[in-house]
Protein backbone atom coordinates (compact mmCIF):
# COMPACT_ATOMS: atom_id res chain seq x y z
CA UNK A 1 0.00 0.00 0.00
CA UNK A 2 1.10 3.87 -0.72
CA UNK A 3 1.21 6.40 1.31
CA UNK A 4 -0.64 9.08 0.78
CA UNK A 5 2.35 11.57 1.17
CA UNK A 6 4.19 9.12 -2.02
CA UNK A 7 1.10 10.12 -3.99
CA UNK A 8 0.95 13.95 -3.52
CA UNK A 9 3.35 14.88 -6.58
CA UNK A 10 1.03 12.09 -8.76
CA UNK A 11 -2.31 14.26 -7.49
CA UNK A 12 -0.46 17.68 -8.45
CA UNK A 13 0.92 16.50 -11.83
CA UNK A 14 -3.02 15.34 -12.09
CA UNK A 15 -4.80 18.40 -11.70
CA UNK A 16 -2.23 20.82 -13.24
CA UNK A 17 -2.61 18.51 -16.68
CA UNK A 18 -6.45 18.86 -16.12
CA UNK A 19 -6.20 22.08 -15.64
CA UNK A 20 -3.83 22.53 -18.73
CA UNK A 21 -6.50 20.40 -20.98
CA UNK A 22 -9.48 22.27 -20.02
CA UNK A 23 -8.00 25.47 -20.41
CA UNK A 24 -7.08 24.21 -23.65
CA UNK A 25 -10.10 23.06 -24.73
CA UNK A 26 -12.08 25.93 -23.21
CA UNK A 27 -9.90 27.89 -26.04
CA UNK A 28 -10.87 26.46 -28.83
CA UNK A 29 -14.20 26.44 -28.16
CA UNK A 30 -14.58 30.11 -27.56
CA UNK A 31 -12.68 30.40 -31.19
CA UNK A 32 -15.27 27.92 -32.46
CA UNK A 33 -18.49 29.78 -31.49
CA UNK A 34 -16.85 33.73 -32.03
CA UNK A 35 -16.35 32.45 -35.46
CA UNK A 36 -19.53 31.03 -35.59
CA UNK A 37 -20.81 34.84 -35.00
CA UNK A 38 -19.12 35.84 -37.87
CA UNK A 39 -19.80 33.01 -40.26
CA UNK A 40 -23.70 33.66 -39.22
CA UNK A 41 -22.83 37.53 -40.23
CA UNK A 42 -21.45 37.00 -43.49
CA UNK A 43 -24.57 34.62 -44.35
CA UNK A 44 -26.74 37.18 -43.64
CA UNK A 45 -24.89 39.95 -45.72
CA UNK A 46 -23.49 42.37 -42.42
CA UNK A 47 -19.51 41.83 -43.65
CA UNK A 48 -17.99 41.13 -46.64
CA UNK A 49 -15.52 37.97 -44.92
CA UNK A 50 -16.42 35.27 -42.57
CA UNK A 51 -13.16 36.17 -41.46
CA UNK A 52 -13.95 39.31 -39.74
CA UNK A 53 -12.05 39.74 -36.37
CA UNK A 54 -13.11 44.15 -35.92
CA UNK A 55 -14.65 43.03 -32.21
CA UNK A 56 -16.04 46.40 -30.93
CA UNK A 57 -15.93 48.41 -34.19
CA UNK A 58 -18.63 51.11 -35.40
CA UNK A 59 -21.35 50.38 -37.54
CA UNK A 60 -19.25 52.76 -40.69
CA UNK A 61 -16.04 50.25 -40.32
CA UNK A 62 -14.87 49.52 -43.79
CA UNK A 63 -14.91 46.16 -43.41
CA UNK A 64 -18.35 46.16 -42.86
CA UNK A 65 -21.07 46.15 -46.35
Amino acid sequence: MRRSIDSVPEIVKFVLLTMALYFAAQTVIVILHEHAHSTAAWFLGYTRTPFYRGLGQSADDPWLG
